[in-house]
């Protein structure tokens, strides 16, 4: 029989000492972060870091819809739908 899920890939036991490891190095790392001044510069970077990749999103999704403007403008300039008329005419 083929396991259905993730549980039945692992016992018991091991599924809760994978858990128990896991939560420790988060708890860990949390401490790190949260406690220790380089930590806490860490934090901060990572911060700062999150805010550049936002605002530069932000400028593609402008500049796309920019295009996407710049497109359908040529687009009806150039007659629009006369691709849709010849290939039902076909």
């Amino acid at each position: 029989m083929m396991p259905t899920s993730s549980t039945d890939l692992m016992p018991p036991r091991n599924a809760s000492l994978v858990a128990i490891a896991t939560g420790g190095v988060v708890g860990a790392l949390a401490g790190y972060m949260l406690l220790t001044p380089e930590g806490r510069q860490l934090c901060r970077s990572i911060g700062e870091a999150l805010e550049d990749v936002a605002n530069e999103s932000a400028r593609f999704a402008s500049s796309v819809r920019r295009a996407q403007g710049a497109l359908s403008s040529s687009w009806n300039a150039l007659g629009g739908g006369r691709i849709e008329r010849q290939a039902s005419g076909l």
